[in-house]
């Protein structure tokens, strides 16, 4: 049995990307895959700049943990879980543990994503039930990841 779950198997892009990110060509290829800690990702080869790389934002580049995983846990605690509680939550769903200070970090790292101002403290708990919108760029990133 694999080391990873299959979700994780399955490269996290199956689209191609519009194009190059560094000459702008449209004639791209599939280039294998690269495994990461926790996840495998597509690899794409421009045939004009030679060059290989992954689709995505510059700002989900060269993290450890997937986007889903983060995006899972920043939406647990902006639903009223504490920190422990989405640690918690967060191993249930994908088996993986996460510390709360990594959240905590999270919370910190993508502050600007998060409705509220959630002032990160080790007890802090948002108001369970609370109306709580999601801005537009925390949408934008989950529906990136869900569309991928």
């Amino acid at each position: 049995m694999s080391p990873f779950p299959r979700i994780a198997r399955v490269p996290l892009t199956v689209k191609q990307p519009e194009a190059c990110p560094y000459c702008g060509s449209h004639s791209l290829t599939r280039r294998g895959t690269r495994t990461k800690k926790l996840e495998i990702v597509q690899l794409w080869r421009c045939s004009s700049c030679k060059r290989v790389f992954t689709p995505g934002p510059e700002a989900l580049r060269n993290k450890t943990y997937p986007l889903r995983m983060i995006l899972s846990a920043l939406t647990d605690y902006d639903t009223g879980h504490t920190l422990q509680e989405t640690a918690a939550r967060l191993k249930k769903k994908t088996n993986r543990s996460v510390s709360p200070s990594t959240i905590a970090t999270w919370l910190q790292l993508y502050q600007r994503h998060c409705a509220q101002d959630h002032g990160v403290t080790r007890d802090h708990r948002p108001q369970r039930g609370q109306s709580v919108g999601i801005s537009p760029d925390k949408r934008a990133a989950w529906l990136y990841a869900q569309t991928q």
